[in-house]
């Protein structure tokens, strides 16, 4: 099979083309959408099984034409098929030559007498639709590339409004742009009407034109003009908002459709200053929807109470609504202790509300998770450390291991509160692995006076030796106890045998102003440890250049420029020599 009719073939492979180059919706408004069509469209192919059927003279003149056509020589292109138009008139594949003819001169941008092939096409082969829905769709793209919307929209139209043409896959696109540009002419009813065409037709086989398209219809009900009952209707419609369709329950058990309308509600959610009086009207309009429905669903009512608290901004209503639905609603099971808490995050401004509900908590009978949770809250939500304290020391630690105190406690208090952090180090059963942890925490924070003790005391436990050196020669580098850092390195070194200790002993020993100390330290490095040696050459020179000594600074970044010449330390020696005034820069042989 030639080239030119390889793998296309079925409408999979056009939607798949299509998924790429349509832009979705998302949460913004229709009037802001497609601006501009899809900046590339799948191209008809020749189907294969027609293609065999093609005499060997047809099938070597068409392949010719596409030949020339896929190298987008559009005008040689156009003389191709219109020989191949002239030599085989009776073929089946005319109708193809035609469109082929047709996209090269509007892609040459020639789109007025693109149209007249495009018409010429639909004239003569108007029921080969894989044909001539293109054409139409082409039609409506260049009129629109042209400027000239209202001749567009009467093709797209014409697209949208035929039987078959409107389920081609380049139908997707044109009647989701139609349905746009109507609803940016006020035409919302017929915008919508097109939409939900699209959002139906194409649910399976171009599900990112229908979730385009049905993002549209739901901006319109939910925020253009909100209508819960025909949101409803079209839900129904469309078989549930989610990626697949399915069935959709009554609407009295569909808490599912209520998740949805409640994350378009927040999502067309936002207005400007000016927008005062709608944002308000439509607060009102989707709170009162929420009102009647599934009374004892709390993230429904909080959900209701918040959205009047935008129009009401009466702090103490809203508190009195939750209050109720607290009251109405609140078992004696174990479970009704998460659900307090979640009552004293809500509340964490009203610290009044927050004491009346803490004190209907049971630590007794809470289980630990509903402990640390309610900790968490104290510090994340009531920013209260005293509280959270308190809540901590009623935590059931003989019930939790130590990985448990690990991933539910120290993880999160390490960036609280140092107190706490403190103790729950010294709660872990394995004493050693709770000092390593706090050493490690000191050690985060920098604080090298307190992790210091705890570093010693570990680099005789063998399951934490390598770590504590390590640590401890940082620690007593940071602290400016440089000798004593040197030998702490050089321990970590001999049990790590890693370049990293030999780069802090030389800077150690430049701290210690003991400077052929410190070269001498870097040209090991060089002489030993090749994948560093070029950053240990350059460091020599650093070295030189703070001590005040020029000239072995000067004649060290020679020396890199000659043995690392592929480094990136040659380029910084480089762009130092210039930055010295040196113009005669090149390799030398006087580093020392």
């Amino acid at each position: 099979m030639p080239p030119a009719q390889s793998s296309h073939r079925s409408l999979v492979s056009w939607v798949a083309a299509l998924v790429l180059s349509i832009v979705s919706l998302g949460g913004l408004a229709p009037s802001s959408a497609l601006a501009q069509l899809p900046t590339a469209t799948p191209e008809v192919l020749f189907p294969n099984d027609a293609f065999a059927r093609l005499d060997t003279f047809e099938g070597l003149n068409l392949t010719k034409a596409d030949k020339v056509y896929n190298a987008k020589q559009w005008r040689a292109a156009v003389a191709e098929y219109d020989a191949f138009v002239v030599e085989f008139p009776k073929s089946a594949a005319i109708p193809y030559a035609l469109l082929r003819k047709a996209r090269a001169l509007a892609l040459d941008g020639k789109r007025f007498e693109a149209i007249k092939q495009y018409t010429e096409l639909l004239d003569y082969y108007p029921n080969a639709v894989i044909y001539a829905a293109p054409a139409v769709y082409y039609i409506g793209e260049s009129h629109w590339n042209n400027g000239d919307t209202e001749k567009a929209v009467k093709a797209w139209t014409k697209m949208a409004d035929d039987a078959e043409y409107s389920k081609h896959p380049l139908a997707a696109p044109a009647i989701n742009q139609l349905a746009s540009q109507l609803f940016k002419e006020k035409n919302v009813a017929r915008a919508v009407e097109y939409w939900k065409q699209v959002a139906v037709d194409f649910r399976t086989s171009n599900p990112v034109a229908s979730n385009q398209a049905a993002n549209s219809v739901t901006y319109v009900y939910v925020r253009f003009k909100p209508d819960a009952a025909k949101l409803r209707e079209f839900y129904k419609l469309v078989k549930g908002f989610d990626e697949k369709p399915a069935a959709v329950p009554e609407d009295a058990k569909d808490s599912h459709y209520w998740d949805h309308v409640r994350n378009f509600v927040r999502q067309h959610g936002t207005f400007t200053p000016e927008q005062e009086t709608e944002r308000n009207s439509y607060y009102r309009y989707w709170a009162d929807q929420l009102a009647p429905l599934f009374l004892g669903w709390d993230d429904l009512h909080i959900d209701e109470f918040n959205w009047r608290l935008v129009y009401e901004a009466d702090q103490a209503k809203w508190t009195a609504r939750l209050d109720k639905q607290y009251a109405d609603f609140q078992k004696t099971d174990e479970a009704s202790y998460s659900r307090t808490i979640k009552w004293i995050r809500m509340l964490a401004a009203n610290k009044a509300k927050v004491a009346e509900y803490y004190a209907k908590l049971n630590f007794d009978k809470m289980n630990n998770g509903q402990v640390i949770d309610m900790m968490f809250a104290a510090y994340d939500a009531l920013k209260d450390v005293e509280l959270a304290r308190a809540t901590f020391a009623k935590i059931k630690f003989d019930k939790m291991n130590d990985s448990e105190k690990t991933g539910q406690i120290y993880q999160h208090v390490m960036h609280r509160d140092e107190k706490t952090t403190v103790d729950i180090c010294m709660m872990m059963t394995d004493k050693d692995y709770g000092k390593s942890l706090l050493m490690n925490y000191y050690h985060w924070r920098h604080l090298p006076a307190q992790g210091l003790p705890l570093a010693e005391q570990l680099v005789s436990v063998p399951a934490y030796a390598n770590d504590a050196t390590w640590k401890k020669a940082e620690m007593l580098h940071w602290l400016g106890k440089f000798q004593e850092a040197i030998g702490a390195y050089q321990a970590a070194f001999a049990v790590s045998n890693r370049v990293d200790p030999l780069f802090r002993i030389a800077e150690c020993y430049v701290s210690l102003q003991k400077i052929e100390q410190a070269v001498g330290q870097l040209r090991e490095i060089e002489n030993f440890f090749k994948a560093s040696s070029s950053d240990a050459a350059l460091r020599i020179a650093h070295v030189y250049r703070d001590a005040g000594q020029k000239d072995k600074y000067i004649a060290n970044l020679r020396g890199v420029l000659q043995k690392y010449r592929e480094s990136s330390q040659s380029s910084n020696a480089h762009l130092e020599l210039e930055a010295l005034g040196i113009k005669n820069i090149s390799g030398g042989t006087d580093a020392q």
